[in-house]
Protein backbone atom coordinates (compact mmCIF):
# COMPACT_ATOMS: atom_id res chain seq x y z
CA UNK A 1 0.00 0.00 0.00
CA UNK A 2 2.39 2.32 1.06
CA UNK A 3 4.71 1.50 -2.08
CA UNK A 4 1.22 2.91 -4.63
CA UNK A 5 0.93 6.13 -2.19
CA UNK A 6 5.11 7.10 -2.68
CA UNK A 7 4.61 6.10 -6.47
CA UNK A 8 1.29 8.30 -6.52
CA UNK A 9 3.67 10.90 -5.10
CA UNK A 10 5.97 10.35 -7.47
CA UNK A 11 3.99 10.97 -10.29
CA UNK A 12 2.13 13.83 -9.01
CA UNK A 13 5.53 15.66 -8.50
CA UNK A 14 6.68 14.68 -11.67
CA UNK A 15 3.18 16.11 -13.55
CA UNK A 16 3.35 19.55 -11.05
CA UNK A 17 7.54 20.02 -12.29
CA UNK A 18 6.17 19.23 -16.09
CA UNK A 19 2.93 22.08 -15.80
CA UNK A 20 5.61 24.41 -14.09
CA UNK A 21 8.40 23.92 -16.81
CA UNK A 22 5.42 24.35 -19.67
CA UNK A 23 4.42 27.36 -17.88
CA UNK A 24 7.48 29.17 -17.96
CA UNK A 25 8.42 28.01 -21.73
CA UNK A 26 4.67 29.96 -22.13
CA UNK A 27 6.11 32.83 -20.65
CA UNK A 28 9.10 32.90 -22.06
CA UNK A 29 7.62 32.63 -25.74
CA UNK A 30 5.21 35.27 -25.02
CA UNK A 31 7.92 37.47 -23.50
CA UNK A 32 9.87 36.93 -26.83
CA UNK A 33 7.50 37.36 -29.20
CA UNK A 34 7.30 33.41 -30.33
CA UNK A 35 3.77 33.04 -29.53
CA UNK A 36 1.00 35.88 -28.94
CA UNK A 37 0.63 39.06 -30.31
CA UNK A 38 3.04 42.04 -30.02
CA UNK A 39 1.58 43.70 -27.84
CA UNK A 40 1.92 40.80 -24.64
CA UNK A 41 5.74 41.04 -26.08
CA UNK A 42 6.06 44.67 -25.90
CA UNK A 43 4.22 45.31 -22.19
CA UNK A 44 6.46 41.97 -21.06
CA UNK A 45 9.70 42.91 -22.55
CA UNK A 46 11.34 43.90 -19.46
CA UNK A 47 10.24 40.48 -17.57
CA UNK A 48 12.63 38.52 -16.13
CA UNK A 49 11.75 35.31 -13.89
CA UNK A 50 13.47 35.24 -10.51
CA UNK A 51 12.25 32.61 -9.02
CA UNK A 52 9.77 29.86 -10.36
CA UNK A 53 8.99 26.77 -8.40
CA UNK A 54 4.68 25.38 -7.86
CA UNK A 55 2.65 28.07 -6.82
CA UNK A 56 5.03 30.42 -6.70
CA UNK A 57 6.54 32.97 -8.90
CA UNK A 58 9.02 36.35 -8.88
CA UNK A 59 9.69 37.97 -11.32
CA UNK A 60 12.19 41.32 -12.26
CA UNK A 61 9.89 43.72 -14.53
CA UNK A 62 11.54 46.83 -15.65
CA UNK A 63 9.26 49.19 -17.49
CA UNK A 64 10.59 49.58 -21.07
CA UNK A 65 11.08 52.88 -23.03
CA UNK A 66 8.80 54.55 -20.27
CA UNK A 67 10.54 54.79 -17.50
CA UNK A 68 13.65 54.00 -15.89
CA UNK A 69 12.16 51.88 -12.75
CA UNK A 70 12.54 48.25 -11.77
CA UNK A 71 9.71 46.35 -9.79
CA UNK A 72 9.49 42.92 -8.15
CA UNK A 73 6.65 40.84 -8.57
CA UNK A 74 5.60 37.87 -6.81
CA UNK A 75 2.83 36.20 -7.27
CA UNK A 76 1.64 32.90 -5.12
CA UNK A 77 -1.32 30.58 -5.37
CA UNK A 78 -3.47 30.62 -2.28
CA UNK A 79 -5.65 27.89 -2.78
CA UNK A 80 -7.56 25.50 -5.10
CA UNK A 81 -10.95 24.56 -5.55
CA UNK A 82 -12.06 22.22 -8.39
CA UNK A 83 -10.68 24.10 -11.55
CA UNK A 84 -10.72 27.92 -9.85
CA UNK A 85 -7.14 28.68 -8.29
CA UNK A 86 -6.97 31.38 -5.77
CA UNK A 87 -3.55 33.46 -6.00
CA UNK A 88 -2.25 36.95 -4.31
CA UNK A 89 0.14 39.09 -6.29
CA UNK A 90 2.32 42.24 -5.03
CA UNK A 91 4.56 44.37 -6.78
CA UNK A 92 6.97 46.27 -5.22
CA UNK A 93 9.62 49.26 -6.47
CA UNK A 94 13.55 47.64 -5.97
CA UNK A 95 14.72 51.15 -6.10
CA UNK A 96 12.98 52.46 -3.40
CA UNK A 97 13.56 49.53 -0.49
CA UNK A 98 10.88 46.94 -1.87
CA UNK A 99 8.37 49.50 -0.96
CA UNK A 100 5.10 48.19 -1.63
CA UNK A 101 3.23 49.53 -4.81
CA UNK A 102 -0.05 47.03 -5.57
CA UNK A 103 -1.40 43.99 -4.11
CA UNK A 104 -4.13 41.58 -5.69
CA UNK A 105 -5.73 38.73 -5.19
CA UNK A 106 -8.01 36.95 -7.94
CA UNK A 107 -9.57 33.53 -8.84
CA UNK A 108 -8.68 32.43 -11.71
CA UNK A 109 -10.59 29.12 -13.81
CA UNK A 110 -8.34 26.49 -15.78
CA UNK A 111 -9.29 25.90 -19.57
CA UNK A 112 -8.13 24.20 -21.86
CA UNK A 113 -9.18 27.29 -24.48
CA UNK A 114 -6.12 28.31 -26.43
CA UNK A 115 -6.31 31.23 -27.90
CA UNK A 116 -5.98 32.28 -31.96
CA UNK A 117 -1.96 33.10 -32.85
CA UNK A 118 -1.59 35.95 -35.28
CA UNK A 119 -0.50 34.40 -38.59
CA UNK A 120 2.58 35.11 -40.59
CA UNK A 121 2.35 36.87 -43.68
CA UNK A 122 4.24 35.05 -46.33
CA UNK A 123 5.75 36.93 -48.59
CA UNK A 124 5.21 36.30 -52.17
Amino acid sequence: MKADTSKEEAQSMTMMHLQLQRSLKWLDDVTHGIIGYELESRSLAGLQVIEARTGFLRCNFIVPLLASDEVEIEAKVKGNKGKLTSMAVEVRNKSNGGQLIASATQWTAANDYRSPQPQSRAKL
